[in-house]
């Protein structure tokens, strides 16, 4: 079926780049696109108003987290005084993950992250460490399997596999972090999202796709980040990891190794063109940590690697980037991801555009294109 959206202001891509047609058309032959620009005089057999609209290809969300939308409303709590501390204790995360959502609660939630997602723009988008929080609510086996149905009966393309760590991190009433060695389950970890891959990789007519999501530098350990990197390349596939996302994280790896999380990865031979940087806000030079920016950024720029910026939940914090454009001027590819909530792509991309131009003081920085 060939079917005709027009009236829309249009987002036209070639190569030479993007431009807006005022009142555009869109011509898809099924998935395909057949025709973009001014009129089309061809037949079709479907045609859609979309005056007042703006029509795109779809957004690629780089780094979300399906199923955590209730963490949102906890990151505004008071946080004072004895008791106010939101996070697991030691006594929780030494034992095993507490299964708290049936089958049928995780579709829904699942259902319902997607369905935000794609309302928003998003089509493509990478669930970082699996649909869900097993670290946090609890999730049944299988819940990556349950997304994985629910991206191909809901049309959308997902990168995906369940995240793994060698360390399950807690923290005191007095916000002491402490780390729970659990690198037995780690290896695990790795393993099943090796199977997962192995199963998934391509299925639904090649809308999910397999990805290597180790959880963080600071709760990975060298050698299972080491065994990650071999999966991927036997694979084929890409890697996502958190890293330099909090000055807790930074504190940590340098006590342990004496480098910051972006030197540590480029020592064991981690970075490459396949790996995908969670946040990267504290890299060396951030105004929170301290030292030489260029250190990190030029390793980060020399390795290929690319980095999945979230603005807003660092700016709930009172946190920006600084700033999205020296990492281009860097030479380091950078993305756009949500994270959290809400899941709004465009609403991210403006944000990181804005906080840009606070932080250089120049309007001309991190432009709309």
């Amino acid at each position: 079926m060939r079917t005709l959206i027009q009236g829309g202001d249009v987002v036209a891509f070639d190569g030479r780049g993007h431009r807006l047609l005022r009142d555009g058309v869109v011509v898809f032959e099924g998935t395909t696109i057949v025709a973009v620009g001014p009129s089309y005089e061809g037949p079709v057999d479907r045609r859609i108003d979309a005056r007042g609209t703006l029509v795109a290809p779809g957004f690629v969300n780089t780094h979300v987290h399906v199923g955590v939308e209730v963490m949102t409303a906890l990151l505004d709590v008071d946080r004072r005084g004895p008791g106010r501390w939101i996070s697991p204790s030691r006594r929780y995360v030494s034992g095993p993950p507490e299964r708290s959502l049936t089958e049928e609660e995780q579709r829904i939630s699942g259902e319902f992250g997607l369905v935000q997602l794609l309302k928003a723009g998003t089509t493509t988008l990478l669930d970082v460490v699996g649909s869900g929080t097993l670290w946090w609510l609890g999730n049944p086996p299988g819940d990556i399997e349950i997304f994985a149905d629910t991206v191909g009966r809901l049309g959308a393309r997902a990168y995906l596999s369940p995240g793994y760590r060698s360390y399950r991190v807690h923290t005191d009433e007095s916000g002491q972090r402490g780390y729970f060695m659990t690198e037995r389950q780690g290896f695990g970890g790795l393993q099943q999202a090796v199977r997962f891959i192995e199963g998934f990789h391509g299925a639904h007519g090649g809308r999910v796709q397999g990805m290597l999501y180790p959880h963080a530098v600071d709760n990975c350990t060298p050698d299972l980040l080491r065994e990650t990197k071999r999966a991927a390349k036997a694979l084929g596939v890409g890697i996502q990891i958190h890293a330099a996302q909090s000055v807790g994280e930074v504190e940590v790896v340098r006590e342990r190794t004496g480098l910051t999380p972006i030197e540590l990865l480029a020592d064991i031979g981690f970075l490459g063109p396949e790996v995908l940087l969670g946040h990267c806000v504290f890299i060396r030079g951030h105004s929170s940590v301290g030292g030489v920016k260029e250190g990190d950024l030029s390793l980060i720029a020399a390795s290929g690697a690319a980095v999945a910026h979230s603005p807003r939940p660092f700016a709930r914090q009172g946190v920006a980037l600084e700033s999205f454009q020296q990492y281009l001027d860097a030479g380091v590819t950078m993305t756009i991801g949500t994270d959290i909530w809400p899941v709004d792509i465009i609403s991210e991309m403006r944000l990181a555009s804005l906080l840009c131009k606070v932080v250089d003081k120049d309007p001309r920085a991190a432009s709309a294109a």
